[in-house]
């Protein structure tokens, strides 16, 4: 220990001070220490950030709520935020941090509630003593406990018809009941007022009590991220978080060490009944927890053999027997005494009718991890295949980018209940010691005896004879049968093909940086404008790392034009994606990952990651697009997982619903579900192959480098990429151009949509409520910026917190095809869309006298918030990318208008934006509102009257557009 931190320990009253190991590219500074009281703290200084954070992590979850009162702990989350003794006003922090370029949240898990903020870099202090008071001086006023009640059940309800939330409580159902892994943890309105008043509980009691027991310093990790010097942070802490109590006012019950799931329990088969479309199966196997073990890792070992996807992998040989889609392995379920290994199989339906074998498949795998052809055991696993696992996370680490500080400080808290102080940078990329003994422990837990296995579909529909108590998912359970034990048990005598992964050929080497010239551009420039091809590029001069990445769009009229086009767009961009599989994987594993999207436009290409290697990949990705064999059976399964795909949109949430039909309503072109549906039922595969050998016969690409990377590296290739995809093809004609168009809505007329929600087992409705604005440009962009920076708070707080309309709350800006509009969209299971559009209007109608009323004070701190969120720079290169592309794709290439906006914000008045918010929200007679509203099955529609003109019902999307205006194109 330094002689520096030896003098802090004795200054400050702190101790154990010690610096985490970081890596050696790492600029900012890290210091860990414990305050008197107990409470870890890591502090993180970075001079250059714009933006500051914090967040509190608590040693205590849903684990740890009363028996009969489920929910608990997620509840006092929810009430934290309700007011402190020094700041008793409930919306007093979020206030505050709003003002401030600023936001927070919280989650609940199972052993950890995590509390996490950002504030603009000047105003940490002021953010820090407001948080710091959470913990310190609750009120848990009685006034507040209904309302949040109200506000967990709507949280609950927005669950309720989500296929993830259902299967992961079916889970937990089945375990040993006295277990806490079997415990509801959202909680609800029932568990947290009805039963507990019908027992004579009450629940605030209860809450305090359980405040008391597990709310102390040395249960808590704080994280703070912010400009300030270490010493400085340091005295911030000791200030305001010394006061948290040492101690727990009550002895919390010890909970069971024990694994949650007895014999009896597993080796089982679950036949589950989704809610959507889905085929899948699913096999866990329970284990002791494997943190302490995290310098062998012998987990990642384990998911990187079962979870790969290159030649010879479980997913390659299921694929070529046309059983399988997509594979993962993982723990993705860890707690402080046990763990949940999980393998997830996408299955066609020949899968699922031969999930047995894909089962005795999976086992095959397992015995050849750590075999030969004769023995069994550790000191047949592959030595070199963790050193190239440890070879590559040590580069994610030496290499590691920046991330939003909301989003470290949150999981570094986390990380500190894990892992001890000087390593908690590091603890997740380290790959210390090649013990197979401890691998081959591991792998002795994934036996037929210690597996509970999942069979998700619908096809068990009407054919399961048991519901699952909190979501009421419908399934069945059946002992796994002595044939298939056998089969798992025995390898099979067939050569089925299974092979260990070859060496990585996209593991990077070199990581030199390219020489930087001195007068070297500060935004992207064109360096390549043929008739085929524009292309800008931007060295990077901010990062300096060995990072790259490249968006292409490859603009083709065969996209969109017609809904026959758009779903054989879309299938052979999975079909392409479906062919690169074994060979990007390497890629991706290595920190060179590429994605394919289908635009309304044509295809999009994105590839990030390391340089050296960056080309071999693209060029493979171009060549395969361009000459794509449609194999007969992939064609068969992904056109078969389109369907569903499709089908599984109209069984969305109802917010989802109404985003879409909005959509419809008011953009072109756009093509319902239901014609992409019948369109994709007639696509052959003749036809398909036909369609992707004239793709490009006519195109045009328009991209961006920026990175590593020099410009005439970067020239040369792209000219082969123009060369693959465009020989003997012609230039796309301005006629052929996608012409992205939305329709203009009159001045003083409410054009609303009503439908019923796709689900009708769904309780929620939905309002998608439009305010329009019009083509965007820096004059009414601002003010738009300003009016969503006014209304977010006050109108989450009035909306969400006092009224409870329901959990998914937003009012935000957003435009579409170059078109402006401010919007509030709310989900609701207690109020129907008539109300919901009635709070709404209220809200704006009376916001407009709080912003007449409002000082000229605080109109400017709102006014900076918006300009420190355009200040804030971007945390690492690939949000620098996605910047600057998000203007080149709207095909607007002014990349000074950031700085031409905070200029005009400068100067802009309190006066400018009450005549713009008159004129576009408040006047009846100039505003113009679409708003998509999503009736729950219990509602019935609202009754408009057609002779009123400021009131027009959508009743049927193309002839209401063909019937209006449209704005120029903008985009």
């Amino acid at each position: 220990m330094s002689t520096s931190i030896e003098t802090q320990q004795q200054l400050k009253k702190i101790n154990n001070v010690c610096e985490p190991i970081k890596s050696e590219l790492d600029k900012l500074k890290y210091l860990s220490f414990f305050l008197e009281n107990g409470l870890q703290v890591l502090l993180i200084s970075d001079p250059e950030t714009e933006k500051s954070a914090a967040a509190m992590d608590i040693k205590v979850g849903s684990f740890s709520d009363p028996d009969d009162i489920p929910g608990l702990a997620h509840f006092l989350e929810h009430m934290l935020f309700m007011g402190t003794e020094k700041y008793p006003s409930e919306n007093e922090y979020s206030s505050f941090l709003s003002e401030n370029a600023g936001n927070s949240n919280a989650f609940t898990s199972a052993e950890n509630t995590n509390f996490y903020f950002s504030v603009t870099k000047d105003k940490l202090k002021g953010a820090l003593d407001r948080f710091a008071q959470f913990f310190i001086s609750p009120l848990f006023n009685e006034s507040s406990t209904e309302r949040e009640i109200q506000a967990v059940n709507n949280e609950n309800q927005k669950n309720l018809q989500s296929d993830a939330w259902r299967e992961n409580q079916l889970l937990k159902s089945l375990a040993n009941k006295k277990h806490p892994h079997y415990k509801f943890g959202t909680g609800d309105v029932n568990t947290l007022k009805n039963s507990p008043t019908e027992k004579g509980i009450d629940v605030r009691s209860a809450l305090l009590k359980f405040h008391a027991t597990y709310y102390f310093a040395s249960q808590m990790k704080l994280v703070i991220y912010g400009a300030e010097p270490i010493e400085q942070l340091q005295d911030w802490t000791i200030e305001m978080f010394s006061g948290i109590p040492k101690e727990a006012k009550l002895v919390a019950p010890e909970l069971t060490k024990e694994l949650p799931y007895p014999k009896e329990s597993l080796s089982k088969i679950i036949k589950v009944v989704p809610v959507k479309e889905n085929r899948s199966l699913k096999l866990f196997w329970i284990l002791p927890s494997l943190i302490p073990k995290y310098n062998a890792k012998p987990e990642r070992y384990i998911s990187h053999l079962i979870g790969h996807e290159g030649p010879g992998s479980i997913l390659s040989i299921l694929k070529n027997k046309g059983w399988a889609n997509s594979l993962s392995a993982g723990t993705g379920r860890r707690y402080s005494n046990f763990e949940i290994f999980q393998v997830s199989i996408d299955l066609t339906q020949d899968g699922l009718d031969n999930y047995e074998e894909v089962i005795g498949l999976i086992y095959d795998y397992i015995k050849l991890i750590n075999s030969n052809e004769q023995n069994r055991g550790p000191e047949f696993l592959q030595k070199w295949i963790f050193d190239e696992l440890a070879l590559v996370s040590q580069n994610q680490f030496k290499f590691k980018q920046k991330s939003d500080p909301i989003s470290l400080v949150s999981y570094y808290g986390s990380q500190m209940q894990l892992f001890d102080a000087k390593e908690i940078l590091i603890a997740p990329y380290l790959f210390r010691s090649w013990e197979p003994e401890i691998i081959q422990s591991f792998m002795n837990y994934l036996t037929v005896n210690n597996m509970l296995v999942f069979l998700v579909s619908k096809g068990f529909e009407s054919k399961t004879d048991k519901n699952e108590f909190w979501y009421g998912t419908s399934y069945s359970e059946e002992t796994v049968v002595e044939n298939l034990i056998q089969r798992c048990e025995k390898s099979s005598s067939i050569d089925n093909g299974l092979a260990l992964p070859k060496i990585n050929p996209f593991i990077a080497s070199r990581f030199d940086l390219f020489e930087l010239s001195s007068n070297a551009p500060k935004v992207p420039i064109l360096i390549k404008n043929t008739p085929f091809f524009k292309l800008w590029h931007k060295q990077d001069d901010t990062f300096k790392l060995p990072k790259y990445s490249l968006f292409l769009s490859i603009e083709t009229p065969k996209f969109y034009l017609t809904p026959t086009y758009n779903v054989m767009g879309t299938l052979f961009k999975k079909l392409c994606s479906d062919a690169l599989n074994e060979y990007s994987y390497y890629a991706d594993i290595a920190g060179l990952s590429y994605s394919l999207t289908s635009e309304l436009t044509g295809i999009h290409i994105y590839i990030q990651g390391y340089n050296e290697k960056l080309s071999l990949l693209l060029l493979q990705i171009v060549e395969k697009i361009k000459n794509l064999r449609v194999n007969a059976e992939r064609f068969k399964i992904l056109k078969e997982k389109l369907m569903r795909t499709l089908k599984n949109t109209l069984k969305g949430q109802a917010w989802e619903q109404s985003r879409y039909v909005y959509g419809m309503s008011v953009a072109i072109p756009r093509w319902q579900v239901e014609e992409k549906i019948n369109a994709l039922e007639r696509v052959t595969l003749e036809q398909l192959q036909d369609y992707s050998s004239r793709l490009f016969e006519e195109g045009f690409i328009e991209g961006l480098s920026h990175g590593n990377m020099v410009q005439a590296d970067i020239e040369n290739i792209a000219t082969q990429v123009e060369n693959i995809l465009f020989f003997n093809s012609i230039p796309l004609p301005n006629s052929l151009n996608t012409q992205l168009r939305v329709v203009q809505l009159k001045k003083g007329v409410k054009y609303i949509r009503q439908e019923k929600g796709w689900n009708s087992e769904d309780q929620n409705s939905a309002i998608f409520h439009n305010y329009q604005i019009g083509l965007e440009n820096l004059e009414d962009d601002v003010k738009v910026d300003v009016i969503t920076q006014l209304i977010e708070e006050p109108a989450y707080d009035q909306l969400r917190t006092k009224e409870q309309l329901g959990y998914i709350v937003w009012s935000g800006c957003s435009s579409i095809h170059g078109v402006q509009r401010l919007y509030f969209l709310i989900q609701s299971s207690s109020h129907n869309p008539i109300a919901l559009e009635e709070s709404i209007e209220k809200f704006v109608d009376n916001y407009r006298e709080i912003l007449i009323q409002m000082s000229e004070e605080d109109f400017r701190k709102q006014v900076k918030a918006v300009i420190l969120r355009k200040k804030e720079k971007d945390q690492n290169l690939y949000k620098e990318t996605q910047r600057h592309w998000a203007k080149i794709n709207k095909h607007k290439y002014d990349f000074a208008k950031t700085e031409k906006e905070i200029a005009r914000l400068e100067t802009i008045t309190k006066e400018e934006i009450i005549n713009f918010y008159d004129q576009y929200l408040f006047d009846r007679k100039e505003r113009t509102i679409c708003s998509v509203q999503v009736f729950a099955e219990k509602y019935a529609f609202r009754k408009i009257d057609e002779k009123d003109e400021q009131i027009i019902e959508i009743d049927n999307y193309d002839k209401f557009k063909r019937s209006m205006s449209l704005y120029p194109i903008n985009c």
